[in-house]
């Protein structure tokens, strides 16, 4: 329900910009469909006062567990922690999008990817932190994801997965035919675990990674108190000032972190 008020005393009148989204009688607002809509409260003038009126922007979308297209994928981000499937090849080319979770807001649920593709991501923020499809995680799963052909830019904490992850689970994932570049914290799966408990298995990384500062690693930026285990790299790896390796660039923390049963057949560790 909608509840502005005259300090007047005036009848509040309230009016909505699309009625293919919401329509309202008196003060209650009814949803119809997807997309945005001007919601405006008004009050008319009279001997003793001007006319007044103030607005807001609602907007409306479906949000789908089911994930089918870009739009599914994207909406994630208004419902950060339900269990989302891909049931579909998702093509982000020519898409604009940003990460999915942030500090304040980290993505807590699951998604499991059955093997399916996300293609095309474009992120170019060389300023900003916490880039990749999944910007910042926390207690999250994410499994059977191939993400390929992403161009990514960011400051610190750059990957193709998740730009830093807390206490979260990535299994059966790649990251191919990717460029992802960087000032600190960059790789091709996870920029930086943060927080006891993450874990990274089963998965690859086929990218070009490249630092133009610090901490350069082929899966894993920074490893914080976690695991790299039976995954492997097979791209490049470039860092112009310090730390730069194949599989993990730094090791860090209070806790023990562990990295076994992996492989580096990269191509250039360059650093």
């Amino acid at each position: 329900d909608l509840n502005a008020y005259s300090l007047f005393g005036k009848d509040v009148v309230y009016t909505s910009g699309n009625t293919d989204v919401a329509t309202i009688e008196g003060n209650v607002v009814t949803i119809v469909g997807n997309g945005e809509s001007a919601i405006t409260a008004s009050t008319v003038e009279d001997a003793h006062s001007n006319a007044a009126t103030a607005s807001f922007t609602l907007s409306v979308v479906t949000i789908k567990t089911q994930i089918e297209t870009a739009e599914d994928l994207d909406n994630i981000r208004f419902k950060l922690d339900a269990e989302y499937t891909l049931v579909n090849d998702i093509d982000l080319t020519e898409v604009e999008f940003s990460p999915i979770g942030t500090t304040d807001a980290p993505f807590t649920g699951k998604l499991i990817g059955n093997g399916h593709i996300i293609k095309g991501l474009v992120i170019n923020t060389p300023e900003a932190d916490r880039v990749g499809l999944f910007g910042v995680t926390n207690g999250a799963t994410i499994s059977q994801v191939g993400l390929e052909s992403a161009n990514l830019k960011g400051k610190a904490d750059v990957a193709g997965i998740v730009g830093r992850a807390f206490a979260t689970t990535i299994s059966e994932c790649y990251v191919a035919n990717s460029y992802i570049e960087g000032y600190d914290h960059v790789a091709s799966l996870v920029g930086m675990t943060d927080g006891s408990g993450s874990s990274i298995s089963n998965c690859y990384g086929i990218a070009e990674i490249v630092s133009t500062g610090y901490q350069a690693g082929g899966l894993v930026g920074v490893l914080s108190n976690g695991t790299v285990e039976k995954s492997y790299f097979a791209g490049s790896v470039k860092c112009n000032i310090q730390n730069t390796c194949g599989i993990v660039s730094l090791i860090e923390g209070n806790e023990q972190s562990y990295i076994k049963n992996v492989l580096c057949s990269a191509t250039t560790i360059d650093g």
